[in-house]
């Protein structure tokens, strides 16, 4: 199973997934539309990030696959998984740079 691009985006959740995250600029991100703040930020990134492993070794091992937990629904698992990191990321990125422009305008 390849997901395009979700390596760059795999290294990025597992460094925000470290304890303490700096990202004290964030109020809250949305994740579909529950909103998370960011001392859930690390426990969501983990939950996702172990949702893809569990899905890469299930794809990788068949036999160990049951009723309906398929190696196809393991692939539609570790799809959601990187969507859901890939928002986040956006949403994160965005929130980062209006702080920024607020706080360079507030500069001026």
């Amino acid at each position: 199973m390849a997901i395009s691009g979700a390596e760059d985006l795999l290294a990025w959740a597992a460094k925000l997934a470290r304890p303490n995250p700096s990202l004290t600029r964030i109020d809250k991100f949305h994740e579909t539309l529950d909103p998370i703040d960011p001392h859930r930020l690390s426990w969501f990134t983990t939950y996702r990030l172990q949702a893809f492993g569990l899905a890469q070794f299930f794809r990788a091992r068949p036999d160990l696959c049951w009723d309906k937990f398929t190696p196809e629904w393991w692939d539609q698992h570790a799809e959601e998984a990187v969507m859901q990191l890939a928002d986040a990321r956006a949403q994160i990125d965005e929130l980062n740079s209006k702080a920024t422009s607020v706080a360079t305008s507030e500069e001026v």
